[in-house]
């Protein structure tokens, strides 16, 4: 809102010209504005306008992570059952092992996992203090 009025101002002396009236019409006109302003609380408008878009944006990223969680959970419990189903050998030596690539997927996975969980719970608070709670954020 600071530059609305010096706005106001410029426009009139760009129209009228450098005169004397056009300068303080162009005065009255800037501080009828700041108090129109001021009285019909114009900002708090636009900042409730804002603050409505945000919370959009904010559940649109919630829903999408919320998406990513279940895709990883899937893909976490598939893994498990692949590890369930070899045999302790193979766990040992082959995929499976401590430094194998199988084992290095399921902890880069169960890494996102967390980094999701954590994310959902910050937004999913941040939605709760601007007074919109979101509906089964953490399962």
């Amino acid at each position: 809102m600071v530059t609305f009025a010096p706005r106001i101002r410029e426009g009139i002396v760009a129209f009228f010209g450098q005169s004397h009236y056009a300068i303080r019409l162009a005065a009255l006109l800037h501080w009828t504005a700041l108090s129109y302003m001021k009285t019909h609380d114009v900002t708090s408008f636009l900042r409730a306008e804002t603050m409505t878009k945000n919370i959009a944006t904010l559940e649109v990223k919630l829903s999408a992570l919320m998406q990513e969680r279940d895709e990883l959970d899937g893909a976490i419990e598939t893994m498990i059952a692949d590890m369930a189903d070899a045999a302790p050998e193979q766990r040992k030596s082959g995929d499976w092992a401590p430094d194998g690539v199988l084992t290095l997927r399921y902890l880069e996975l169960t890494n996102r996992q967390g980094e999701v969980e954590q994310d959902i719970i910050d937004l999913s608070r941040e939605l709760a203090a601007r007074g919109k709670p979101s509906t089964d954020a953490v399962n």
